[in-house]
């Protein structure tokens, strides 16, 4: 699968892929950019409902009338790390939880951590602070059937905190708010407590 990617990749002359979000929100336009060519292309999507990065089949939604996005959409994701400018590829399996996790930090190193439930023991041994108070901005671990992850467990993107409690938006959880599944991003609170840990 990964030979199939690269080969996609080079087929395409496509000399740099980014996937890179504009501010998660339940509604509203998000896009992917890339370089071709030297030449920077978008396309958009509604951000509660994401689709396939054009370069893996996706479709090409050019904005009418524009050639880049708006001032307003360019703001940075609230994950960005203020002293990294390095934006780490995304190889994971689209519309997974590692997929979307991976995606609203683009410039955490969550490259091959292994199955959702794995991913706090192998940020650890990567040198990634990993700790069990949720931050937003954080990536959030549960273990595998830790409120309602599946046997692999499961990893969601920190977008607010309450005391012990946290909203996450997600992809591949099956509950939420608007109705998630695979491929789609809802929202919920969970809780901190056991099998539950955070990498920042």
């Amino acid at each position: 699968m990964r030979q199939f990617f690269l080969a996609a990749i080079v087929a395409a002359s496509l000399v740099a892929v980014f996937a890179v979000p504009s501010a998660a929100k339940a509604s509203g336009q998000c896009y992917w950019w890339w370089m071709q060519n030297g030449v920077k292309h978008y396309s958009y999507y509604d951000c509660a409902h994401p689709t396939k990065p054009p370069w893996q089949g996706g479709p090409m939604n050019p904005k009418p009338g524009s050639s880049r996005p708006p001032a307003s959409t360019l703001a940075s994701h609230p994950s960005t790390h203020p002293h990294s400018s390095r934006i780490f590829p995304n190889r994971y399996l689209w519309g997974q939880c590692t997929w979307w996790a991976a995606h609203t930090n683009p410039h955490k190193n969550l490259a091959r951590l292994g199955n959702a439930g794995m991913w706090a023991i192998n940020a650890r041994k990567r040198g990634l602070h990993v700790g069990t108070a949720p931050r937003v901005g954080a990536t959030a671990v549960f273990a595998g059937r830790v409120q309602g992850a599946s046997p692999f467990g499961h990893v969601a993107h920190v977008v607010a905190v309450s005391g012990s409690r946290f909203k996450v938006s997600e992809m591949n959880y099956y509950g939420g708010s608007p109705r998630g599944g695979f491929g789609k991003v809802d929202y919920r609170w969970a809780h901190t407590g056991s099998g539950v840990s955070f990498i920042y």
